[in-house]
């Protein structure tokens, strides 16, 4: 028992190292990559249905600031002008701020908590703004690097 405590004693630096994450460091390091190409997996609970609705595909971000969602399965682009619903808009920027490095966009709408280190993050986005708050309960993107989010 004793031996046991000592090696989690002797862990406990390396483990609180590991959970901590500089994230204006991180936004800063992501918003100097001009384009990347990454994975997501969506999951939609809605109160009517017994299961969550699932999605996957591809995002591609191109700065200064297009952003395109392909979707596993879709026939045709869609264009959603942003500017009708300020929700929507906010839920957009779920994806697109944080490919962008923009943690002042992330923080208009989102509380913004980071977890894990430079080389594979994670960053947990709950809703600050009432009108998104009814889109969205929570988001997390994660990522190995500052090459860009893997999911």
């Amino acid at each position: 028992m004793p031996a046991r405590r000592a090696l989690l004693l002797a862990l406990l630096p390396a483990l609180a190292r590991a959970e901590t994450l500089d994230v204006p460091a991180l936004m800063a390091q992501l918003a100097a990559v001009p384009e990347r190409r990454a994975t997501f997996r969506e999951e939609k609970r809605i109160g009517a249905l017994t299961a969550p609705l699932l999605s996957s595909g591809t995002l591609s971000y191109r700065r200064p600031g297009h952003l395109e969602k392909l979707t596993v399965g879709d026939d045709a682009p869609r264009v959603v002008p942003l500017s009708v619903d300020p929700g929507l808009r906010a839920a957009i920027d779920a994806f697109r701020a944080p490919l962008a490095g923009d943690l002042v966009a992330l923080s208009r709408s989102f509380r913004v908590q980071g977890s894990g280190s430079m080389a594979a993050w994670r960053l947990d986005l709950a809703p600050s703004d009432p009108a998104v708050a009814k889109l969205l309960r929570a988001v997390q993107v994660a990522g190995e690097g500052t090459a860009g989010p893997a999911q």
